[in-house]
This record gives C-alpha cells, structure tokens and sequence, in this order.
C-alpha cells in the first residue's frame, strides 16, 4: 500500500496513529520535514525528524 502523507487529512492521518497506538510519528516530507512535524504536533501526535547518519533505534 502506497501512502502519501501529505494527501491524508488531518483526521485521517490521527486515526491512522491511533489505531496503530503510534508513540512517535516521523514526518515523510522530504524536502520540509519541519513542516510536516508542525502539522503533526498540532493534531496531537509526537514527532521526531531523523538526523543524517545519526541511527535509529526502534524497541518493541
């Protein structure tokens, strides 16, 4: 399945993290990051912007 962020509205992009009890939501807009973040930070989820070469630990 084929998702692109920026196409999901708000909600639907909240209740994607919702039920997947998401803890972190890491932004896919590759050229603003930032701004994508924003937006998911206003409708309530956390967010991490990945840093280059810095590794990312994921434990279940």
């Amino acid at each position: 399945m084929n998702i692109h962020a920026l196409s999901l509205t708000k909600g639907t992009k909240l209740k994607i993290a919702t039920k997947f009890d998401a803890k972190v939501a890491i932004p896919w807009n590759l050229f603003r990051p930032d701004l994508e973040s924003n937006a998911l930070r206003e409708i309530g989820l956390n967010t991490y912007i990945p840093q280059l070469e810095v590794p990312m630990i994921f434990e279940g």
